[in-house]
């Protein structure tokens, strides 16, 4: 199944900060030219700002690839990263990106973190069995979808949480199934909730955190496409 997997994305959610889009022009160049960045001087073919009704939120750096890219923005930091080799993304995302990004963190003191998530993306050609789904839900009122959208999400409760006032940490499941005429896409998102917020990211074991994920991953999502297979 990891074969299937053509994009990780890793996302990083601090407190909304009005400080960045006058930054984010620094951190791009600090991504860019850094001598400890990761990324190699030709990864990058463009930046461009982020506008939200004419306000400008960030920027974006977008990939030679044009799938790969990362946002800057007043409220997160995210690297979205074409895969073709699952194993080795994740390796890269462990020991070069993630260590990384707390550098950009640090230098430009971005603090009080609340969320992070990582996506996995697949992708397949065979809408088959979602037109079997739809044949199935609407009992052969419809059998052939030109498109198609699934969402549903399940929320997790650390258990400190129930022990520990004031802490409402959790984590969430959400899985996006889509079909358009260029295919079917399943989005597998996985997200911790701090609440209250960590204030600096070296408190984050991200280790712990991108294990967490990749099982998930292997436990929820894989079996249930395999399941699919048979």
């Amino acid at each position: 199944m990891k074969e299937k997997i053509n994009r990780i994305t890793l996302g990083i959610r601090h407190r909304r900060s009005f400080r960045v889009p006058e930054v984010a022009g620094a951190i791009v160049d600090y991504i860019i030219y850094d001598s400890s960045s990761p990324f190699e001087t030709n990864f990058f073919q463009a930046t461009d700002t982020l506008l939200d009704n004419f306000e400008n939120k960030g920027r974006i750096l977008i990939g030679k690839d044009g799938k790969s890219s990362i946002v800057v923005d007043t409220d997160n930091l995210v690297l979205n990263l074409a895969s073709d080799n699952f194993d080795d993304s994740i390796s890269k995302i462990k020991t070069q990106f993630i260590p990384f990004f707390k550098k950009i963190f640090k230098e430009f003191k971005l603090e009080n973190i609340n969320r992070v998530g990582m996506v996995f993306e697949f992708k397949f050609s065979d809408g088959e069995k979602i037109n079997q789904f739809v044949k199935t839900l609407t009992q052969d009122s419809f059998s052939n979808t030109d498109r198609f959208d699934l969402r549903f999400s399940q929320k997790e409760t650390d258990t400190m949480s129930v022990v520990k006032r004031d802490l409402v940490d959790y984590k969430n499941n959400i899985v996006v199934l889509s079909k358009t005429a260029d295919g079917v896409v399943l989005k597998f998102d996985y997200q911790f909730h701090y609440s209250p917020e960590i204030g600096s990211i070296n408190d984050l074991d991200f280790d712990k955190f991108v294990e967490a994920a990749t099982e998930r991953l292997e436990s929820k999502i894989f079996k249930w496409l395999k399941q699919n297979e048979k």
